[in-house]
């Protein structure tokens, strides 16, 4: 009768599937967590680059040799000076004087002022030797350190070299009996003693 009953219970536990083992248990991954971005700013244009090429350069003609306050003034030149003398602009400072002894610091180097320009230069007219360099100084020339420094260049230069320098200030009226005794003045103390070129 026990085993009987026994037998039963078996058959039902089979039969319920309570005697079966228990299947594993799979383990998820761990959720990883998503990645903080930065915040999305405006886009701001870049600038473009500079195109770089290997052809030869472009050039184009400038419209004008002289500013606009340079014409004005070459004008008032040309009302003041001497028919013997004939005025040039732009004209470059190696042009003007020579080095007779070439320093050995870098400083003075031929560069330093060679490729620096005088405004006006008056020369005499038949032989063409520069008597008076003229510079033209706008507001630039007390602002801006490179200007400062420029001048300064010419100054110590021009002033080596035993060749008058007048400095103007632009201006929308000019003094012409003022700057023609400036300019006689200057040419007439830069001019060779012709006592020395006697002996």
């Amino acid at each position: 009768m026990l085993s009987t009953v026994q037998r039963l219970l078996r058959l039902i536990v089979s039969w319920l599937g309570l005697n079966r083992p228990s299947a594993p248990v799979k383990t998820l991954p761990p959720v990883r967590a998503a990645p903080v971005l930065p915040p999305v700013l405006p886009s701001v244009p870049a600038l473009a680059p500079v195109p770089i090429s290997g052809d030869p350069p472009v050039y184009v003609r400038k419209e004008t040799l002289l500013t606009y306050q340079e014409k004005r003034f070459y004008h008032v030149l040309l009302q003041v000076t001497d028919a013997g003398h004939v005025v040039f602009c732009k004209v470059r400072l190696g042009d003007l004087v020579e080095m007779v002894k070439e320093p050995t610091d870098p400083q003075y180097s031929r560069g330093e002022a060679w490729a620096k320009h005088i405004d006006f230069v008056i020369c005499d007219r038949y032989s063409f030797a520069p008597l008076l360099t003229i510079e033209l100084d706008d507001s630039s020339h007390e602002k801006f350190e490179s200007t400062i420094k420029s001048d300064a260049v010419k100054n110590r230069v021009l002033d080596d070299a035993g060749l008058p320098l007048l400095r103007v200030k632009t201006s929308n009226n000019y003094d012409l009996a003022a700057l023609e005794q400036q300019i006689a003045r200057l040419i007439n103390a830069g001019l060779p003693d012709p006592a020395d070129s006697d002996n």
